[in-house]
């Protein structure tokens, strides 16, 4: 009896297609030895399969890797072959297997283009064209371009060749020099444009021909002429394959910068541009031109000999010409610019509202005119003009990046117009619940108070203007109340240590003010600044606190001295409450950091601490919670104890312990479980561990907190001994008497407060120092 065929067909089993296997370097002379041998051969001769995964073979490790020199060369030699067995689909995932690995040498641009065109002995006319285009995309990798400067001619002739005059078109536009613009091209490609108007390629090189010579006029079609790039995507790959292959040392991109510039100009070409293309329309043959100049050096040879180009606009988008103004700019050439600018900014600002959204022009327009301020450090007044117009119907989120950034170059004349022009509008838009907004609201008085100071810097002997002087207080102080009211607003959400940072950021910039220059005064951080740094529980906050504050103490010594000095220059004594202020931040985070004294203030015994600006019956409060919960307060914010910083303390015990072993080729019988207190290290040392005393414990572990990079904390015992011995009151020298005794009952406290700043530790090998306990 027949079986039932769906019985015997069964289930149907799912076709796998083969994958090209991943070949390594070692592979590929052989891989290309059979490339050459099926592409010579006849079709029947190499099985159709084989072909395939050969080819595939090829093209993964190529577009993965990248090919070197000589193997670039054997492939573009087998495509280049007059007749092969290779098809279309093949031909073209070969060309696009041409992956430079290095820069493309001369030899191989020139045997490329030595195939082009008719003729025995040329590859076929699908195969040019696939290969001029490769030629096009791998024209920011060429090693030189005098080869294509001395093939000129012979790359011009391609224009009569119909499927390469587009490649040619747009390989020329990249290449043309002056100098390769001769008469008879221009009829000869006048001659194309009348016989070949609607090519785009044409239209584009006679455009590059007019830029040169502006007689050259274009009638008839108004196409626009837009370049176009093979294959994106292929050239970006190439781009990473070689950038993971080495760095382009110093002085090997002059000949390849200017051709980058002309490429930019070329396919850059688009209608959300305002900045005009840099052009020298009134040039001779004789001239020299900006668009020409390939080097800096080159730029300062030529300096006296060039022209000006016709758009002074372009400075906002070439580089050579900023380089230009800023070298040998003139008042005519800063007035023009500042008239062109005036112009463009007002008119794209009437499209922004008639258009009531956010123009992509006027973005890119800001963000290039805020490269060239950055250059030149100073604002165009037209551009200020600007700013006073906009801000007031600017919402706060329209290019916030570039508007902030120029708006932090605007010249600082007087505190109260600013604030009533600009600072009172931004406040208003970006000082409220958004961590976003507040952030960028602090760095761009961060970034106006550097521009201030690097100002100032210029001329640090100015003569003293009293108003000027009067003004930076004044903004100083007015940002400092921002910071406050930031930390104030976020103190009970996450983005408090965003904004912590962020207004950090701006002490550390104002702190490194040019004392020289009489019109600056110091001008430290509020107290919800400071404190809020040190009990936000962040490390780092609290290290970079640290450190601005001593930067503080070095700049009023600094100033001391210069006023001892310099007497008639003009500096301004600070007023001694507001020095013994700053005192009582040193003291402060000294008391509770380092020596026991958490939230002390007792003005009979130490006139600085200010106790952290905590009220007695709230202390109290908090001395009864702690007590309830079987700890001190005293003890809750030491180094060894703090919740910032214990876990680290930890981790350098551990280490101490682990390189005792490994000096003494022991094993410690008991480990401190932590934390570090000077009973527990006493009776650590009783039960046979690591014995060693906790005063040479806490320098050890500063000097950890160092090498962790925290290196604010470090700088602070500094200021505590600075403070205990000579009590740092301005110009004073009297000494600050700090009474050192306790009450009899606080044992622990006694047996923990460090009277002397120098190291002492135990007899014999458990002798630790600060710098022999942290040795590697």
């Amino acid at each position: 009896m027949a079986s039932s065929p769906l019985r015997d067909r069964g289930p149907k089993r799912p076709q796998t297609v083969a994958t090209p296997r991943q070949i390594t370097a070692g592979d590929l002379g052989e891989k290309f030895d059979e490339l050459l041998i099926a592409a010579t051969t006849t079709r029947r001769e190499t099985p159709k399969e084989d072909f395939e995964k050969l080819v595939g073979e090829l093209s993964s490790y190529a577009n993965t890797n990248g090919l070197t020199h000589g193997y670039l060369e054997s492939l573009l030699r087998i495509l280049t072959l007059p007749k092969t067995s290779i098809d279309a689909p093949k031909t073209r995932t070969l060309v696009k297997s041409l992956v430079p690995l290095e820069r493309v040498k001369p030899s191989t641009v020139i045997h490329l283009i030595s195939s082009l065109g008719e003729g025995e002995g040329k590859a076929a006319y699908a195969t040019q064209a696939l290969l001029l285009k490769w030629l096009v995309m791998v024209y920011d990798f060429l090693d030189s371009y005098a080869v294509l400067h001395q093939l000129y001619g012979i790359l011009f002739n391609f224009l009569y060749t119909a499927n390469l005059r587009a490649s040619a078109c747009h390989l020329l536009a990249l290449c043309t020099r002056r100098k390769d613009v001769k008469p008879f091209r221009i009829q000869a490609l006048m001659k194309l444009y009348e016989d070949h108007s609607d090519e785009s390629g044409v239209v584009g090189l006679l455009q590059v021909y007019q830029s040169f010579y502006p007689d050259v006029i274009l009638n008839g079609s108004r196409k626009r002429s837009v370049f176009k790039i093979w294959d994106p995507l292929w050239v970006q790959n190439a781009a990473l394959i070689q950038s993971r292959r080495e760095e382009t040392p110093d002085g090997e991109d002059t000949d390849r910068e200017l051709h980058r510039r002309r490429s930019t100009r070329i396919l850059n070409k688009s209608k959300k541009a305002i900045v005009p293309i840099l052009h020298t329309f009134n040039a001779s043959e004789n001239s020299i031109t900006l668009e020409e100049i390939d080097s800096v050096r080159s730029l300062v040879d030529n300096l006296q000999k060039l022209e000006l180009p016709s758009q002074v606009g372009a400075v906002f988008q070439d580089d050579m010409f900023r380089n230009f103004v800023l070298l040998k700019g003139s008042d005519d050439i800063i007035s023009r610019l500042d008239n062109w600018t005036y112009a463009a900014l007002f008119d794209e600002y009437d499209i922004e509202i008639a258009a009531k959204s956010a123009s992509e022009r006027l973005e890119v327009f800001l963000k290039q005119i805020l490269d060239y301020t950055a250059m030149g450090k100073a604002l165009l007044p037209s551009v200020e003009d600007f700013l006073k117009e906009y801000v007031t119907t600017w919402n706060g989120k329209w290019h916030r990046e570039a508007i902030l950034g120029l708006l932090s170059f605007v010249p600082f004349l007087n505190h109260k117009d600013l604030k009533d022009v600009f600072f009172d509008r931004l406040e208003s838009l970006l000082q409220n619940d958004s961590p976003e907004d507040a952030t960028a609201l602090i760095r761009f008085h961060t970034s106006f108070a550097r521009n201030i100071i690097n100002q100032r810097s210029v001329s640090p002997h100015e003569a003293l203007d009293p108003d000027i002087r009067t003004s930076l207080r004044q903004y100083f102080n007015y940002t400092d109340q921002l910071n406050s009211q930031a930390i104030i607003n976020h103190r009970s959400q996450a983005s408090i240590i965003t904004i912590q940072h962020t207004t950090l950021d701006f002490y550390e910039a104002i702190v490194k003010i040019p004392l020289t220059n009489p019109v600056f005064e110091i001008v430290y951080p509020a107290d919800i600044i400071v404190y809020s740094s040190v009990f936000v529980g962040d490390a780092v906050g609290f290290s970079r606190l640290c450190g601005i504050l001593a930067d503080y103490k070095k700049a009023f010594l600094g100033h001391a001295e210069l006023r001892s000095k310099n007497p008639d220059v003009g500096y301004i004594e600070p007023e001694r409450p507001y020095v013994d202020h700053f005192n009582g931040f040193l003291m402060d985070i000294s008391n509770f950091f380092w020596r026991f004294r958490c939230f002390y203030h007792d003005p009979a015994k130490d006139t600085n601490a200010l106790g952290c600006l905590m009220k007695d019956d709230f202390v109290e409060c908090l001395n009864a919670a702690a007590n309830a919960r079987e700890f001190t307060l005293n003890g809750l914010f030491t180094l060894t104890h703090s919740p910032t910083f214990s876990h680290m303390n930890t981790d350098c015990l551990r280490f101490l312990e682990e390189r005792h072993e490994d000096t003494h080729n022991l094993v410690l019988p008991t480990r401190h479980a932590g934390p570090v207190t000077s009973k527990s290290l006493m009776g650590l040392a009783g039960d046979g561990g690591y014995s060693l005393e906790y005063r040479v414990f806490k320098v050890a572990s500063l000097e950890y907190l160092r090498r962790k990079g925290f290196d604010g904390e470090t700088e602070q015992p500094e200021l505590r001994r600075r403070n205990e011995e000579e009590g740092y009151e301005g110009e004073a020298d009297d000494e600050m008497d700090i009474d050192e005794e306790v009450d009899d009952d606080e044992e622990e406290e006694e047996e923990e407060e460090e009277e002397d700043s120098e190291l002492k530790g135990n007899e014999g090998d458990q002798s630790v120092d600060k710098s022999d306990a942290m040795e590697e």
